[in-house]
């Protein structure tokens, strides 16, 4: 069979991407470079939200921030969504040194009713068809959420959804926030095994 020369080229040229792709897979530094961890520096960004108003995060505001990516087309991510409203609900109402920003894929299908609703003014939905913030923050599973302390570094990072999301996310968010807790935020997801006689 004698192919083209065009077609060959092309042939060689996705079998060199494809190496050259799986060969970035295997390489721990560029996996590294892709994701956030404590201690590291949260990103300074500017967005406008859907309501029209742009919220800057740069360094030295003293202020906590919590960064949620979600997806509408997930239904892990509307269970985080529902988790994420119910722990900001929960916060004393003298709680001022919070910026959530909720970075959505479709507005339209959006988790989070008190959005929806204007009865939050915590949050700030930003729509990233273009998925510049995800880069920036090294988003590769959804739902994610970044929390980053008053010292402008990463508090916590936790990606996708399980039983307890909820409670790592409100023990962490009050440590961020200096909300007293009788609780650890490094055991609030530990689940003891109790013998039954």
């Amino acid at each position: 069979m004698n192919l083209p020369t065009r077609i060959k080229r092309e042939i060689v040229a996705c079998l060199i991407l494809m190496l050259s792709v799986q060969s970035l897979s295997l390489c721990p530094t560029a996996l590294a470079q892709r994701r956030l961890a404590a201690g590291e520096d949260v990103p300074e960004f500017s967005a406008a939200d859907l309501t029209g108003r742009t919220f800057n995060y740069n360094h030295g505001s003293n202020r906590v921030l919590m960064v949620a990516f979600i997806s509408a087309q997930q239904e892990r991510s509307a269970r985080a969504a529902a988790d994420i409203e119910q722990v900001i609900g929960g916060l004393p109402a003298e709680v001022n040194s919070l910026d959530v920003v909720v970075v959505v894929d479709d507005p339209n299908r959006s988790c989070f009713q008190a959005v929806k609703d204007g009865a939050a003014k915590k949050f700030h939905m930003v729509l990233d068809a273009d998925f510049k913030l995800w880069g920036k923050f090294g988003i590769i599973a959804m739902p994610t959420v970044i929390l980053g302390g008053a010292n402008d570094k990463v508090l916590w990072v936790k990606a996708g959804h399980e039983y307890a999301f909820a409670s790592l996310l409100r023990a962490n968010l009050n440590r961020a926030l200096g909300i007293a807790q009788e609780i650890d935020p490094n055991e609030a997801g530990k689940v003891e095994a109790v013998a039954n006689d």
